[in-house]
């Protein structure tokens, strides 16, 4: 069938296309081919419909020899939804994406990723409820592992991830390849290291981050200034919103938009009861 893809301002593609093949994907990888690229994620309609990822156009009535039109869309939703996680050990993603759950098995570490790559100067907001001796937040790519069977900073530990960790007692650091990064205020000077303490902010931890065109990771604590890790993460490399975890039931939330903050503590979850990595 012959697919024209139309954004909002005009005319993006036209292309033939199998009825019985998988559609989205073919579609979004045309659009790359010619050079145009979605600052968050191409999401495709055909009338009021959706095109989930793996349909093909014949689900939707489309014959063979027809001509439709699909509307193309840049979403960043998919860059603030968790999706990748090992879910054999009792983790739970809800809440459509925005709440990643770690399950209270014992010396165990597990990860969580987001469902596509993180743009580039956009905000990313991270809520730890409950910390543990280690826990991390960072990107990387779709090669990083999503769990451990000893208590780790999961992330920032080789080639494939760059992370801020830190842990109860423990300093905030960046890390790649197992190397610690200095944190830098705007202007490149080392700052004071700024520890975690149980307790400083209640039970729920509330970072943002983003990373930089030059590859930097901007990150902003409680009760601090903007501070840099001076990654040199690679302008051409998609990565991936990644945390981790050793508290059990510890979650770990993430959004596009500053969270609300609540005291948590006099609300009791079933994360006070247990004690898993803490």
């Amino acid at each position: 069938a012959e697919v024209q893809l139309v954004a909002p301002s005009g005319l993006l593609l036209a292309l033939q296309l199998r009825i019985d093949a998988p559609a989205a994907e073919t579609m979004r990888a045309s659009l790359r081919e010619a050079g145009k690229e979605a600052k968050g994620v191409f999401v495709f309609t055909l009338g009021t419909s959706i095109m989930e990822e793996g349909w093909p156009l014949e689900r939707f009535g489309v014959t063979a020899g027809s001509s439709v039109e699909v509307t193309v869309l840049d979403s960043s939703r998919p860059c603030f939804e968790w999706d990748s996680c090992e879910a054999s050990n009792g983790n739970v993603i809800s809440d459509q994406g925005s709440s990643f759950q770690r399950h209270d098995k014992a010396a165990h570490t597990d990860g969580v990723q987001s469902r596509a790559a993180l743009p580039r100067d956009t905000a990313c907001y991270i809520c730890f409820h409950h910390i543990g001796t280690h826990a991390c937040l960072g990107v990387g790519t779709k090669k990083c592992r999503l769990a451990e069977t000893s208590y780790v900073d999961l992330y920032g530990q080789d080639e494939n991830s760059w992370a801020l960790c830190f842990g109860v007692g423990r300093d905030f650091a960046g890390y790649h390849k197992g190397q610690r990064y200095v944190m830098q205020d705007s202007n490149g000077k080392a700052v004071a290291p700024v520890k975690h303490e149980r307790g400083t902010t209640g039970e729920a931890l509330y970072i943002s981050f983003q990373i930089s065109t030059a590859g930097q990771m901007l990150v902003t604590l409680p009760g601090h200034e903007q501070m840099v890790i001076p990654f040199e993460i690679p302008k051409d490399l998609d990565v991936f919103v990644s945390a981790s975890t050793v508290y059990g039931h510890g979650k770990i939330r993430i959004s596009s938009v500053p969270f609300e903050s609540k005291s948590t503590t006099s609300t009791q979850d079933s994360a006070d009861s247990n004690s898993s990595g803490t």
